[in-house]
């Protein structure tokens, strides 16, 4: 007959109820037996103290016996008045054996009959709680059934802490999925923007080349005027586009001295330049604020970035929990297989074990 757990459970605690109770009634029985011995033991330690001092013994060996049987007398009182039960009994029993025989050497040639009934009366102490021992050890059962109850407990406890472990997975990988959804969308915008921003940067460098190669046509009139002001815009033809009004009220006054196509260029500049400056200031406010764009949106892709590196270290430390949890589970089937074989010995019947 193949017994579900739950009633191995139910009929092994029963048994080990019963047992128990045929144990305490054991334990009475043998310490009424044990106490009646260590009555006996105390009253022949009484005979041993009251006994008179034999004649013709050496008075040195006299001397020692007597001092010995002090201490004995008082020791071995002492250690025997503190056991009151069986328990006691097992852990007092080596000691007072051990002090029994290690002071017994001269008493026992100066009171031979005295040590010999207590020797005798010692060994039958010994030899009872030995027989104890073995009626214990042949009737006692460990608490298999609450054991295995806590182990299936625990084992319940590690799926439903898995499960959670597994959802907080599934939950973190959506929260990837989104992040990577959200970085693929802030690239493509960032793709975007490094597009816009390129062709306002050519539109600038261009108007810029454009707006140099025309005015510089007029650095060489202008050094052969030997004009102070105009030395700065000599020296780099920039200073024109950097410092337009400088520049056009200087120009307007050396007007009317140039000639031929220095003369044409020069008007295209009073009529131009400030237009086409405006038009490169706009073009490069716009070049700005697309770097300031792209700076921030790049933040945002390391800052998405981190994200998910912080939510794939979260996994891989929910998933080593989860390894760790496998393992725990895999050591405590063991350990429940083999509480359930003591219970299968004990109720001689197999025992279905379901995971």
């Amino acid at each position: 007959m193949v017994l579900d757990l739950e009633e191995a459970l139910r009929k092994y605690e029963s048994i080990r109820k019963e047992r128990s109770s045929e144990l305490e009634e054991l334990k009475e029985e043998y310490w009424n037996r044990a106490e009646e011995t260590i009555k006996e033991i105390l009253e022949n330690i009484d005979d041993l103290e009251n006994r008179e001092s034999p004649r013709n013994v050496d008075e040195t060996l006299l001397r020692i016996a007597l001092r010995d049987r002090s201490r004995y007398v008082t020791s071995m009182r002492r250690i025997l008045g503190e056991i009151s039960s069986m328990e006691e009994l097992g852990r007092k029993l080596p000691e007072v054996t051990k002090f029994h025989v290690s002071m017994g050497r001269y008493l026992l040639v100066v009171f031979e009959k005295d040590m010999r009934t207590i020797n005798s009366l010692m060994k039958q102490l010994g030899e009872l709680h030995a027989e104890y021992s073995n009626e214990v050890s042949s009737k006692e059962l460990p608490d298999v059934d609450v054991t295995v109850r806590q182990l299936l407990d625990e084992l319940r406890k590690i799926e439903e802490e898995r499960k959670e472990l597994e959802e907080k997975v599934k939950e973190e990988e959506e929260r990837i999925r989104q992040l990577k959804g959200l970085l693929s969308k802030e690239r493509g915008s960032e793709d975007q923007e490094v597009s816009n921003a390129g062709e306002v940067v050519k539109k600038a460098r261009t108007l810029r080349i454009q707006i140099r190669s025309k005015v510089s046509k007029l650095q060489k009139p202008l050094k052969r005027m030997r004009i102070p002001e105009a030395k700065p815009f000599i020296e780099n033809s920039a200073f024109a586009i950097e410092n337009p009004d400088e520049f056009l009220s200087m120009l307007t006054r050396v007007y009317p001295k140039l000639e031929g196509k220095y003369k044409s260029v020069a008007r295209w500049a009073i009529e131009n330049l400030k237009n086409k400056v405006n038009e490169l200031e706009e073009l490069e406010k716009q070049v700005k604020a697309a770097q300031e764009r792209k700076e921030k949106e790049e933040q945002e892709v390391r800052e998405i970035r981190r994200k998910i590196q912080d939510v794939e270290r979260e996994i891989k430390r929910i998933r080593n929990n989860v390894h760790k949890l496998t393992r725990k589970e895999e050591s405590i089937k063991l350990e429940l297989e083999k509480r359930v074989k003591e219970m299968e010995d004990v109720l001689g019947e197999e025992v279905e074990l379901k995971w």
